[in-house]
């Protein structure tokens, strides 16, 4: 056994120094898992990438409720939906979705309720501000905060342009009026300054015009006396996200593609590393010395193994303490790993016997690894393949690795889950190491 440590060492320590393959072995897979997580995310992109998923359930269906629904619509921050594969939503479906996120995920929902259009805001005369209500996850409480001040933004949009109706102002002003007559307490002179500012609004009405740009809705008081400003109550409801068996984020699903893509570049690297040490006769040199090629195959299998274990803790401590990405299944989590590492190192050793020659062996690993990582889940997730792909993907044993390593991270697997993807892995590493063994033979004469 010290001898096969020797020799794992030496072949380490050859990976260590040569920088290009450290660089595909553990740069390239990190630098994979940030792009892709950033872009699934929507990091990569511009403009409406980042827009808060909004549902809205106008239960008003009026004129008010619906530009209401579209003012929010127009802010850059939202994007609203009131309505899924052809199906309105309620109040209960909102909810469910909010909670249970799908293919789409939803920030939150926003109940316009019934009689909206009778409300005033409560900066007017008389005001009966409506109550919208909000279904949140408590624990979004930075885009909740965002979330309001863009209601009411949307909100004071919506009564500027209703009191651009004359009916509308007429209707308060003849209201103010009544109050008025039937006030017993007001002396002349405010008598008479009510009487003339109000016919004077009467003779404007119709004619105020919205301003281009409302006031910064993050600065508006929103309690004690500054209350009255608010064009409209909002009311929380507390709606808590069920992420079992579901990525809470990108780097979820982009940090186990980057392990894989890591381990491609401990197989291509070892690969050929095994052929060239037969090319340069360093292989004939240690087979006259007193090893025999057991103790080289175990060395170089040892030295591949270690590497990809180093490969998937590296990403996943970085994933972890940067990215948030969480650990459902600790145990499950190191059965896929140990599983994932020893399929890889017997891949590795039966793609080191395609060839004689460096170029060789690196083209055949190359050209077998990339279609079965692209099918398996390397490039597009799993969850996103239709369903005829998803089950061609089964013959890959990349699927299977991303499986494994899914399953502990945020698929939340149990035991009878990790039995079949770590079965099949033990499978390949068994005879990836079974086929190189007697091809070694072949490729020595």
């Amino acid at each position: 056994m010290r001898t096969v440590w020797a020799m794992a060492i030496k072949d380490l320590l050859l990976l260590w120094r040569d920088r290009f393959g450290v660089f595909w072995v553990l740069v390239f897979p990190l630098m994979f898992a940030l792009l892709f997580g950033s872009i699934f995310s929507g990091g990569g992109g511009g403009g409406g990438g980042n827009a808060m998923r909004v549902i809205v359930v106008d239960l008003d269906n009026s004129d008010a409720s619906r530009a209401l629904a579209q003012n929010l619509d127009n802010s850059d921050a939202v994007a609203v939906t009131s309505e899924r594969d052809g199906v309105v939503f309620d109040e209960v479906s909102a909810r469910e979705a909010v909670r249970v996120p799908g293919e789409v995920s939803y920030l939150a929902y926003v109940v316009i309720p019934e009689g909206y259009a009778d409300t005033r805001p409560a900066f007017i005369p008389g005001g009966d501000a409506a109550t919208l209500r909000v279904g949140i996850d408590p624990a979004r409480q930075a885009e909740a905060g965002f979330l309001q001040g863009v209601l009411i933004e949307a909100t004071m949009q919506e009564s500027m342009t209703r009191l651009q109706d004359p009916a509308f102002t007429n209707e308060i002003i003849d209201e103010s009026l009544a109050t008025l007559e039937a006030a017993d307490n007001v002396d002349p002179a405010t008598d008479f300054a009510l009487r003339a500012f109000l016919g004077a609004a009467r003779s404007l009405a119709g004619t105020f015009q919205v301003p281009g740009e409302t006031a910064d809705t993050e600065d508006a008081p929103t309690d004690g006396i500054g209350q009255s400003f608010q064009p409209v109550n909002i009311e929380t409801e507390a709606v808590t996200r069920d992420t079992t068996g579901r990525p809470i984020s990108a780097f979820e699903v982009s940090f186990p593609q980057g392990m894989l893509w890591g381990l491609l570049g401990c197989v291509a690297g070892f690969s050929v590393s095994l052929v060239k040490e037969r090319t340069d006769g360093t292989y004939l040199r240690l087979r006259v010395a007193p090893q025999t090629r057991a103790h080289i195959i175990a060395g170089k299998a040892l030295a591949c193994f270690l590497t990809c274990l180093l490969v998937i803790a590296t990403l996943t401590l970085v994933a972890v303490m940067f990215f948030g990405v969480r650990i459902t299944s600790p145990a499950g989590l190191a059965t896929g790993v140990f599983a994932t590492s020893w399929c890889f190192t017997g891949l590795m050793m039966f793609i080191s016997t395609l060839g004689r020659t460096e170029r060789a062996v690196g083209g055949a690993g190359w050209a077998a690894l990339m279609p079965l990582a692209i099918i398996g889940g390397g490039t597009v997730p799993l969850f996103f393949m239709p369903d005829w792909l998803r089950s061609l993907a089964s013959i890959s044993p990349m699927k299977w690795a991303i499986l494994a390593l899914e399953g502990g991270i945020w698929r939340a697997f149990g035991p009878a889950d990790f039995a079949l993807p770590v079965t099949v892995l033990l499978g390949v590493g068994v005879l990836g190491f079974a086929l190189a063994v007697m091809m070694l033979k072949r490729v020595e004469i």
